[in-house]
């Protein structure tokens, strides 16, 4: 696993501003936050951690002097949203989830295409229709980005199922900051991301509405 780190991180004015508050060098405050962020994208990919304790920060971190301090210093500069998710988590670390879902998909789907039949196992004739397994008609174009169902169960793929969803309603004219994480939300409450994009809206907060409105059995 891995996380992309700005070569301008150790100086930046935020990074300055943690070491002051925590007493450390801007080295020990560049190992905080790479290790926070290491720790988040294996246990916390949407980069929520309203969830996480204090004191499981500092052990991510590797922090011996205070979880509360630490989790203050980090929100006090920036680092840390007041709702305690992760500053512009979605603008890194969401994009590089949502690559490696989609490259292990297409690892997947080669594998499938290359992978030799077992042993006496029956390979129908490509040039003539197999009579015991019907033509299938083409899916419809939302269903071809979801050849499976592993968002489901897996944040990973969900996170990359979020990325295609968020595409498509950004082309059919949504905008907001937080709308892959609006997105990856609901598909964890389970709603199918062929009726995520059945929308058009101007603003997170009528998609929202509409979202809600899927989730109670109304009509959006």
């Amino acid at each position: 696993m891995w996380i992309e780190l700005h070569d301008t991180l150790s100086e930046h004015r935020k990074t300055e501003a943690l070491a002051q508050a925590l007493g450390v060098n801007q080295a020990w405050a560049v190992g905080i936050l790479a290790a926070l962020w290491t720790w988040s994208i294996r246990n916390a990919p949407t980069g929520d951690l309203s969830g996480v304790s204090d004191k499981a920060i500092a052990r991510a971190c590797f922090w011996e002097r205070g979880a509360g301090r630490l989790v203050d210093a980090l929100t006090r500069c920036g680092w840390l949203d007041p709702d305690r998710r992760l500053h512009h988590w979605q603008d890194y670390a969401g994009r590089l989830l949502a690559r490696r879902a989609a490259n292990a998909q297409r690892m997947r789907d080669y594998r499938a295409r290359t992978e030799s039949p077992p042993c006496g196992a029956t390979v129908p004739n490509p040039t003539v229709p197999n009579p015991t397994v019907p033509n299938p008609t083409p899916p419809d174009s939302h269903k071809l980005l979801f050849p499976d169902q592993a968002w489901r169960t897996s944040a990973r793929a969900r996170a990359a199922v979020a990325q295609r969803v968020v595409d498509r309603l950004l082309e059919q004219g949504c905008s907001g900051t937080q709308l892959h994480q609006l997105v990856e939300e609901y598909l964890a409450l389970g709603l199918a991301p062929e009726k995520l994009i059945g929308f058009s809206a101007l603003n997170e907060g009528e998609l929202s509405a509409r979202f809600f409105g899927l989730l109670k059995g109304g009509k959006p």
